[in-house]
């Protein structure tokens, strides 16, 4: 037997116990008895739903299911099948007893209708069953349960759906400041939405430690008069445990123990409870952000020391203890149960850090979409619900939980940062993030292959490189495999993710591959390797933040493009909150962490506005009417990835959560069970279908579209001609108020607003206007982003706008030739060009060359627009990406000036890098030897890169002129982001006696921020040539523990 969710839809009677009866009723029609009904049961969905979880064979599933009844041919007369038959549908009974079996195919659709009166021969299950249709038979229903029994049906409820039960998984205090939710400030929302006092906060997760002191409840009043759930007891759990904070907690686990046979005889050896008491601390973990009351002096190990709270301390909190074991697996039957229980216990919000991590996903409505379906009956009762994004990042088209009426939370980082040194044996120091506590000198070997034995790595740090895509899961596997193997530690090199965490019993670090590389330099050229990995030390405000964080999983939403996910961005990376008592307090990063710190948003939110729906919170909380698409200094949040890039409403829907703001939003897009179903209309789900989840659910209209969902964003992903949507807004500001339109249009397409001015008054609280959208040219394109903004002059209420340009245009394949790709198809590009230039100016040098290609490359495409870089995900192109820009052989040709250099410079770069004159001196028997002052900054490249910019650095350049003889050229610089930069002289005056001229360029950072790359760019340019050059600088303040603060 297998555990299977019978959904009914919404429930047809207001009594739970009604409900419940029929779902016996029909159970008692399958197995024959009321006994063996009620065993099978596991759980009765009854409060926002009707529906429930049973073991039942698949022969019984099918049954239920209503497509096609079943009847053991095996054990039941054929004139006993006719006969019964025969009174109801005589022809059909006649075309049925016209073969002595005939077998059907089990499809979700019926195969025929009595009206037809045929059925298809079709085998299934060979000779075990024969399968009948009655689901459109206009006649009473019968069919034969497994003691022989001519059943009547006429009264069951209706089934939507069954499918087999699933697995799903978790998606693994410092951060409320940094979101501006200060203790004792007046003007916060956690000041006047007194802490959330009287919101019920619903966590569906792997349980509870009640003793933790996050859960204290001084100060709390009583219990809320709208609970109506309990307290259950279990192993290490008592009902005591539960108080004023706690204010409800119970357990679901038939499902997760029916489809292992029984209670797993490791549960014990795990650690785990058969209760709420959580034993792995996701579940205490994401409570205690969301709603933690106040405790001082929380830490881990002396880091992130402070007052550790949840966003809402003065809320209360319902535990639903769905995921279990080590593996934190959470069966769907028990999410659904959790759900149920939710709704019907009065919970306010419902936060869940759950869910699947890879596409295919199932619809909104499939049977397989137990999250859609219980969230949906949640927000038909005012129950706002919150769900993790999913940490399948940073890859497209991987985000979860996509529905609509659910608020989907990607996770971002913060300002707190965790500067740990590796002290190498030649006394080298390397800063890196980690929080870890002591390694002393250690013996330090590199991973490679054959190493990872017990004899070479005990005691040991290893050092490890992956090229993987998913360096998080290949990190996990290497700490593993190093602490099997005896090592002492592990320092990994990968590319930058800002996701680092413990690995049990080891130290394990992460570097980057430029410290990787060095790292392995030294093991290499040294006969005893050594390191040591010092105490970590704990900054704050020192690294830039917030940005999107690698595993964080981005859009476009694959269940509809038009539906934008995430919705918004909350911290998600090395959180600390509370844990079970071996680990009070801890760190953990994922999108289950950013989801708590919505939930606590939306908490304060609803206190504060307890009227508002479902629909008008998650607007305000959850995209740019009130969310951050810039950090504290005004410069765009970035998104970690492959590589990093500007975050854009795939990485973080409308932006980075922004409490205080989203209390006063000016206008909000509201919307309620109508909107949703005419959305589900428009993907073409019938009325039938759609009624099931709500009887007062009106009928699909025949203009429904998916576009016209008032959703806070707008996406339109098919643009093949002008095409408009509406959207209504209503005035939560004051009574009487004028909004103007702003519209920055995504690149390539045309956007107009209409009307352009809203006047709200007394008796006009919500306004409806048209946005229409025109491809400016037949360019197939990828995704594009813009925004539409209403502002009063006191209130910035700003949504996303992205759309993808279609041309259905075909090309024509020539079989005389093929297609490839690669940068091995690039390359005879630039070598062609460079052949022509060489034809052209022969006396010119290679450097020469290299020049005149990067200097006159291009940085936007054919329509202005910036040239864009794919990845993981699609982003603007930097410098990192494609150097100088795209090939222009005709400006190429004659780009004005050159960056010329040869053999002298590359010999001081050389020794600039520590090689010696001995070892230079064999690449060349006229190479000079090494001077005194060799500085890789001044290689005369056309490019200038300062990856390591701690004070004013200035780095020369020279130009020779190739243009005319007498020339003038003035400066242009675009300095990067954090960086200002100074250029002398600011012109340059060529003539005949003067063909080359040196220039300085100063650099100098404008804050003490630990910073990511940025880039820039200085031009010359004299009216006719435009000479233009990347610059690339990286602030950095800890190259060791004297420069933390």
């Amino acid at each position: 037997m297998q555990v299977y969710i019978v959904y009914l839809g919404e429930r047809q009677h207001e009594d739970p116990q009604v409900v419940v009866n029929s779902h016996h009723d029909l159970l008692t029609t399958i197995f024959g008895s009321k006994k063996e009904a009620s065993d099978s049961i596991l759980y009765s969905y009854k409060h926002g739903f009707s529906g429930f979880a049973a073991r039942l064979t698949e022969t019984q599933a099918r049954a239920i299911a209503g497509t096609n009844y079943v009847v053991l041919a095996s054990t039941i007369k054929q004139s006993q099948i006719c006969g019964e038959i025969t009174i109801y549908v005589a022809k059909l009974a006649s075309y049925i007893c016209t073969f002595p079996f005939v077998f059907l195919t089990s499809t979700p659709r019926p195969r025929f209708y009595a009206e037809q009166h045929k059925i298809p021969p079709v085998p299934f299950f060979a000779h075990t069953y024969l399968f009948y249709s009655i689901k459109k038979l206009k006649v009473q229903k019968t069919y034969m349960n497994s003691h022989n029994s001519i059943v009547n049906v006429a009264e069951l409820p209706e089934v939507v759906h069954v499918t087999p039960s699933q697995t799903h998984k978790l998606h693994t205090t410092r951060s409320w400041d940094y979101l501006g939710l200060h203790p004792g400030t007046p003007d916060s929302l956690l000041s006047t939405a007194n802490s959330g006092d009287g919101v019920i906060i619903g966590v569906i997760d792997s349980g509870i430690w009640p003793e933790s002191q996050s859960f204290n409840d001084e100060g709390l009043g009583a219990v809320p008069s709208k609970w109506r759930g309990r307290c259950e007891g279990g192993e290490n759990f008592n009902t005591s445990n539960c108080n004023n904070k706690i204010v409800g907690a119970r357990f679901f686990a038939k499902g997760f123990f029916a489809e292992r046979g029984g209670v797993p005889p490791s549960l014990g050896s795990d650690g785990e409870y058969l209760s709420p008491r959580d034993a792995n601390g996701h579940g205490t973990h994401t409570a205690s952000t969301a709603a933690g009351s106040f405790v001082r002096n929380a830490s881990y190990g002396g880091l992130g020391w402070g007052l550790a709270r949840g966003g809402a301390p003065r809320a209360r909190l319902a535990i639903y203890k769905t995921c279990w074991g080590p593996l934190k697996e959470c069966d769907k039957a028990d999410m659904l149960a959790a759900f149920d229980s939710a709704i019907g216990d009065g919970v306010d919000i419902i936060s869940v850090s759950v869910g699947r991590n890879q596409p295919p996903l199932p619809g909104y409505l499939d049977n397989l979409n137990g999250w859609s379906i219980g969230a949906f009956h949640a927000v038909a009762r005012g129950i706002t619900v919150v769900c993790s994004g999913g940490n399948a990042g940073p890859f497209p088209q991987k985000v979860t939980n996509g529905a609509p009426w659910i608020m989907t939370v990607a996770a971002s980082t913060i300002d707190h940062s965790f500067p740990t040194a590796i002290t190498l044996g030649n006394n080298r120091t390397l800063i890196i993030s980690a929080y870890f506590l002591f390694l002393s000198f250690s013996t330090l070997i590199s991973c490679d292959p054959g190493s990872l034995n017990s004899s070479l790595a005990k005691g040991k740090v290893v050092l490890c490189f992956t090229d993987a895509k998913d360096p998080i899961d290949q990190f996990s596997k290497a700490a593993d495999t190093v602490s099997q193997a005896g090592g002492a530690g592990i320092i990994f090199a990968m590319h930058t993710t800002n996701f680092f965490g413990p690995c049990g019993s080891i130290s394990c670090v992460q570097v980057d591959y430029e410290i990787g590389t060095e790292i392995l330099a030294y093991i290499r050229a040294t006969r005893l390797p050594k390191a040591r990995i010092s105490r970590t030390r704990d900054t704050i405000g020192k690294v830039a933040s917030p940005k999107v964080a690698y595993f964080s999983s981005r859009g476009p939403n694959s269940l509809s493009l038009d539906v934008l996910k995430p919705d918004i961005a909350a911290p998600g990376v090395n959180i600390l909150a509370a844990g079970p008592n071996s680990n009070p307090y801890f760190f953990d990063s994922g999108t289950s962490m950013a989801c708590p710190h919505v939930s606590g948003v939306a908490a304060l939110l609803k206190s504060l506005h307890p009227h508002w729906s479902p629909a008008a919170i998650n607007v305000t909380n959850g995209h740019l009417t009130a969310a951050s698409v810039t950090n504290r200094y005004g410069e765009h949040i970035t998104a970690e990835g492959g590589p990093r890039k500007i975050a854009d409403p795939f990485d973080f829907g409308g932006g980075h959560v922004n409490p205080n703001r989203a209390a006063n939003p000016g206008l909000v897009y509201d919307m309620g069970v109508a909107d949703y179903v005419q959305f589900l209309c428009s993907l073409g789900y019938s009325s039938s279908a759609i009624s099931r989840l709500s009887i007062k659910a009106p009928s699909c209209g025949s203009g429904s579209s998916v576009f016209n969902l008032n959703l806070p964003s707008i996406t339109v992903s098919n643009l093949k001609k002008t095409t408009t949507v509406a959207r209504t807004v209503t005035n939560v500001g004051p009574v009487s108020s004028t909004y103007r339109v702003e519209v920055e249009a995504p690149s390539g397409v045309r956007v107009s607003v209409e009307p352009q001015t809203l006047n709200f008054h007394e008796k006009v609280k919500a306004l409806t206007f048209t946005v229409t959208f025109s491809p400016v040219r037949e360019i197939q394109g990828d995704f594009s982003f813009g925004s539409l903004t209403w502002m009063d002059g006191k209130h910035v209420v700003r949504i996303p706008l992205v759309t993808r340009v279609l041309n259905q245009s075909r090309m024509k394949n020539k079989k005389t030739y093929f297609f490839a790709s690669g940068t091995s198809m690039a390359c005879p590009h630039v070598s062609a060009v460079a052949a022509l230039l060489k034809s052209l100016h022969p006396h010119w040098s290679p450097a020469a060359i290299k020049s005149a290609i990067v200097t006159t490359a291009s940085v936007t495409n054919g329509y202005g627009e910036p040239i864009t870089a794919e990845g993981g995900p699609r982003k603007i192109a930097d410098p990192f990406d494609f150097g100088g820009g795209h090939v222009n052989p005709n400006r190429a040709a004659n780009p004005g000036l050159v960056y010329d250099m040869g053999v002298a410079d590359y010999v001081q770069f050389l020794c600039s890098l520590g090689y010696s004159s001995s070892a230079i001196s064999r690449l060349s028997i006229k190479a000079p030897s090494c001077g005194s002052r060799s500085s890789v900054f001044n290689l005369n490249l056309p490019s200038i890169t300062i990856s390591n910019l701690k004070k004013t650095t200035t780095v020369a350049r020279t130009v020779t002129n190739v243009g005319p003889v007498s020339s003038t050229y003035r400066v242009k610089v675009e300095a990067p982001s954090g960086v200002r930069v100074s250029v002398e002289p600011q012109t340059l005056n060529f003539n005949e006696k003067v063909k080359a001229l040196t220039f300085a360029v100063t650099f100098s950072p404008v804050r003490e921020i630990q910073g990511d790359f940025s880039f820039g760019s200085l031009t010359w340019m004299d009216g006719r040539h435009v000479v233009r050059i990347p610059l690339v600088t990286r602030v950095v303040l800890q190259d060791s523990y004297a420069d933390i603060s």
